[in-house]
Formats: structure tokens, C-alpha cells, sequence
């Protein structure tokens, strides 16, 4: 299925609930992976050691560059929550 630009720019209020995400649901296992101590916080270290089992290139400036904007409240590390926030709002912002 194809999608038209006028359907790209309608908001996510206006698709069908078939195409609307469980954002939770979904980012659920992908926070877990990256979460390794099970803590319910991923720390930069965290992220970093995904990076590098991802087989990406990284050093401490990426790793902080990649987390700042997900770390609503500036603590150095991401909760579910933000990590969810900041996925969804992502999509949002790319499928309008």
C-alpha cells in the first residue's frame, strides 16, 4: 500500500485505529534489550554498549548527542516513559 502525501499530512488523530501504533507495546522489548541491568533506566553506558553490539560507531559525543533529546528531564538517563515520548513524537513529526 502506497501513501499519498495528502495522507502524510494528516495528523495521527485522523488515521484509522488499525494504523495507529501501541507505542508502549511496541518499544517495550526494544527498551529491555537495551536496558542490561533491568533497572528501568537506560544510563549512557547502556546505550553505548548497544551501539556497539550494533555494530555502530561511537564515541562518548555520539552516545550524548543520541540520548540528549530523549532525556526530557536532564538527569543523564532515559526512562521508559521518555524513551517512548521520544519515538512516538518522531513518527508524529515524520508522518504528518
Amino acid at each position: 500500500m502506497f501513501v499519498t502525501s495528502t495522507a502524510r499530512e494528516s495528523t495521527s488523530a485522523h488515521l484509522p485505529t488499525s494504523l495507529v501504533m501501541d507505542w508502549e507495546k511496541k518499544m517495550r522489548p526494544v527498551f529491555d534489550n537495551i536496558d542490561l541491568d533491568k533497572s528501568g533506566t537506560i544510563t549512557q553506558a547502556e546505550y553505548a554498549t548497544f551501539l556497539k553490539k550494533s555494530g555502530m560507531q561511537y564515541d562518548a559525543a555520539n552516545v550524548n548527542a543520541d540520548m540528549d533529546p530523549m532525556d526530557a528531564d536532564k538527569d543523564g538517563k532515559i526512562t521508559f516513559k521518555e524513551f517512548v515520548n521520544f519515538y512516538k513524537a518522531d513518527y508524529e513529526k515524520h508522518h504528518k
